[in-house]
C-alpha cells in the first residue's frame, strides 16, 4: 500500500504539451491521488500564464532559468518525495509504487533512474526525498541556471553515500538530441554552449576536488623514476610505493622519489615487499600492487607503472574523471610502443581493487567499471631491458603452473620472445586447438606465431587467421612474402592490392602492427611518422615491383619512401 506522497515540480514553457505530460503521468501512476503537482511559470511567458492560470502554479521572474523555477514549485511541495518533471520525460505504468519501493522517506536520498538512453551520471530525471530537500534547503543550488544541477546532484549524493541506483526504473527522455522531438526554441535556450561553460565552473566550485594517490611497484628504477613522476605531477597528491627487487641490490629509486616528493610538496608512503621464493626480481606483481594500493589514504589510487608516461592533457583528464563517484573504476587506454592499444584499471576507489595473478595481473573491482577513452597513458619502455623482461616472465609463469588459456598464451609468448621455438610451437599448437575462436586476439597472434614456426605450413596457418578474422592486414602481408619466396609473382600482386582494401582499425586493438598500414611519409615541415608505421607495407610493395620487373615504377616508390626515416632505417636490416 502506498505510504508516500509525491511532489511533481514541473517548470515549463511549453503549456499545452506539459498538460499533456502532467495527464501522461497521472494516468500512469497506480495511486494519481497521493501524487500534486505544481508547475513553474516565467512571469513573460503570455501562453503559460493564460492555460496555466487555473493549476496549482508559481511565477516566476524571468532571468534566473529552469533552476530557480524548479526550486520555487519545490518550496510550495508537501510530498515526502519530490520529483523535478520536464516537458520530454515521459513514465511507465505504476511508476509511483516503483519508486516509492526504492526510497526511505526519512533519509537523505536520490534516486538515479534509468532514461533509455544516457549510461552516464546524469539525472535526466531528478527524484529526492524530503530529507534530503530538508539537508540542502533546495532542490537544485541556485548558482547553477540550466545545465549541470543534475550532474551536481548525482555527485553530491555519491559522495554522501546518498545515491539510490535504479537505472532499471527507465523514464525515457523524448529529448531533440535523439530525434524524438523538435529542436524548438525552448532547446535551443537551454542548449547555449555559455550555459555549458557556467555549468562547469559552479560544478567545480561547489564540488571539492578529490585526492588521488598514484601507488607505484617499482624495482630498480632510478633511471626513468623521475621521467615518470614529472610527467604525472599533476595527476596526483600522494605517492604510495612499493619496492620489489627480489634478491637485487637496491639502488637510488626510493631517494629520489622521495626527494621529488618533498620538492612538489606531494605525500609520500613507502613499504618494501619481500619475496615468498628467492627470485631475482619481483615474485607476485599483485602482491607487490595491492601493498602499494594498501598505502593509499586519498579517495582515489591511481595505477601507473615506471616506465609509463602522461601528458598534462591526460593529467587533466584524469582529474576530471576523478570527479565522477558514480564508478569504482575507470579504465584508460594504454598506447603500447607498436602502435595497438589495450584498455586498463587504472583508476579505482580505495578499497574497491584487489589485484590477481603474479604476472599479466588484472584487479577485480567491487563495482561498476567505466571505460574512458578520452585519458591516454604510454607505454615508453626504455632500451635494454627487453632480455631482462622477457626471462623474468617466463620464469614467473613457470612457476606458477598458468591453468587458465590466457596464462598459457602469455607462456607460448615469452617462449618466442626468449628464442625457445621448440616450446613455442607446442604450446602454439595446443592453444590453436583450444580456443577454438575464443580469446579471438590472442587465438590469432598464435596463428601468426605458427605460420611463423611452421615455415612449411605458412599457408595452412595464415588462411585459418584469415577465417578468424578478415579485417586484419598480418596474416595477408605472411602471405605475399610467401608467394614472393616461391615466385608467384602475380599472386603476391593480387593478394597486396587484397591487403590494401584493408583499412586500419580503430581504436587499434593491442595486437596491431601499424608496419603494414600505409602512412604519408615525413617531410621537413611535417610531424615524423610514428616509429614504425607503414615502411614494411612500402617495402613490400617495392619488392613486388621489383619482382615484377617494374623497375621505374619501383624506383619512384622508393624515391618517394625513403624520405620516411623509418623506411631509410628499415632498408638496413631488411632484405632486398
Amino acid at each position: 500500500m502506498l505510504t508516500m506522497k509525491i511532489s511533481i515540480a514541473h517548470a515549463t514553457r511549453r503549456p499545452a504539451l506539459a498538460l499533456e505530460i502532467r495527464k501522461l503521468w497521472l494516468s500512469a501512476a497506480k495511486h494519481p491521488d497521493k501524487i500534486e503537482w505544481i508547475f513553474a511559470i516565467d512571469s513573460d511567458d503570455a501562453s503559460s500564464l493564460s492555460l496555466l492560470t487555473h493549476e496549482r502554479h508559481v511565477v516566476c521572474e524571468p532571468g534566473g532559468g529552469s533552476t530557480f523555477a524548479y526550486n520555487a514549485a519545490a518550496k510550495e511541495t508537501i510530498g515526502e518525495i519530490i520529483i523535478a518533471v520536464a516537458d520530454d520525460t515521459h513514465p511507465f505504468p505504476y511508476w509511483d509504487t516503483a519508486i516509492t519501493g526504492r526510497l526511505v522517506a526519512d533519509r537523505p536520498q536520490v534516486l538515479l533512474t534509468g532514461d533509455g538512453y544516457r549510461l552516464d551520471r546524469l539525472a535526466t530525471l531528478p527524484i529526492i526525498t524530503r530529507a534530503w530537500y530538508q539537508r540542502y534547503g533546495f532542490l537544485f543550488p541556485p548558482q547553477f541556471k540550466t545545465m549541470g544541477p543534475d550532474l551536481w546532484l548525482t555527485e553530491r549524493a555519491s559522495r554522501d553515500s546518498c545515491l539510490v541506483y535504479a537505472e532499471d526504473l527507465v523514464f525515457e527522455h523524448r529529448h531533440a538530441f535523439y530525434k524524438k522531438a523538435e529542436m524548438d526554441e525552448v532547446y535551443r535556450r537551454q542548449n547555449d554552449p555559455t550555459l555549458f561553460a557556467h555549468a562547469n565552473a559552479v560544478i567545480k566550485e561547489l564540488l571539492e576536488p578529490l585526492p588521488i594517490s598514484l601507488c607505484l611497484m617499482v624495482g630498480n628504477e632510478a633511471e626513468i623514476i623521475e621521467r615518470l613522476l614529472n610527467s604525472a605531477a599533476d595527476a596526483f597528491d600522494q605517492l604510495c610505493l612499493v619496492r620489489a627487487i627480489g634478491n637485487q641490490l637496491p639502488d637510488q629509486t626510493i631517494a629520489r622519489a622521495e626527494a621529488w616528493c618533498q620538492a612538489k610538496s606531494k605525500k609520500f608512503r613507502f613499504a618494501e615487499y619481500e619475496n615468498k621464493i628467492d627470485f631475482p626480481h619481483v615474485d607476485d606483481f599483485s602482491a607487490a600492487l595491492n601493498l602499494a594500493f594498501s598505502l593509499a589514504t586519498s579517495y582515489w589510487c591511481l595505477r601507473l607503472d615506471a616506465d609509463d608516461l602522461i601528458d598534462e592533457l591526460n593529467c587533466r583528464r584524469v582529474r576530471e574523471t576523478a570527479s565522477n563517484t558514480r564508478f569504482e573504476c575507470f579504465r584508460f587506454p594504454y598506447l603500447l610502443e607498436n602502435g595497438g592499444m589495450i584498455y586498463r584499471e587504472r583508476l579505482i576507489k580505495r578499497g574497491r581493487g584487489l589485484w590477481q595473478d603474479a604476472i599479466h595481473e588484472t584487479c577485480k573491482i567491487n563495482g561498476a567499471t567505466c571505460i574512458v577513452p578520452q585519458v591516454e597513458i604510454k607505454h615508453a619502455p626504455v632500451s635494454g631491458h627487453e632480455a631482462t623482461s622477457v626471462a623474468r616472465n617466463l620464469a614467473l609463469l613457470q612457476i606458477a603452473s598458468p591453468v587458465h588459456p590466457r596464462a598459457r598464451f602469455y607462456l607460448h609468448e615469452e617462449f618466442l620472445r626468449a628464442g625457445r621455438r621448440k616450446e613455442a610451437e607446442a604450446t602454439g599448437l595446443a592453444l590453436a586447438e583450444e580456443l577454438n575462436g575464443n580469446m579471438p586476439a590472442e587465438h590469432y597472434e598464435v596463428l601468426l606465431n605458427l605460420a611463423e614456426l611452421q615455415p612449411e605450413k605458412t599457408e595452412h596457418w595464415c588462411f585459418e587467421a584469415l577465417r578468424l578474422d578478415p579485417g586484419r592486414r598480418e596474416a595477408l602481408s605472411q602471405l605475399i612474402q610467401f608467394a614472393l619466396d616461391c615466385g608467384d609473382v602475380p599472386r603476391a600482386a593480387h593478394l597486396f592490392r587484397w591487403m590494401d582494401t584493408i583499412p586500419e582499425p580503430n581504436p587499434k586493438p593491442w595486437t596491431h602492427r601499424p608496419i603494414w598500414y600505409p602512412v604519408r611519409p615525413s617531410t621537413p615541415n611535417s610531424q615524423p611518422s610514428t616509429l614504425n608505421n607503414g615502411w614494411a607495407r612500402n617495402w613490400l610493395k617495392i619488392k613486388i615491383l621489383r619482382a615484377a620487373g617494374q623497375t621505374a615504377a619501383a624506383a619512384a616508390a622508393h624515391a618517394e619512401y625513403i624520405a620516411d626515416p623509418n623506411y631509410a632505417a628499415a632498408l638496413t636490416s631488411m632484405p632486398n
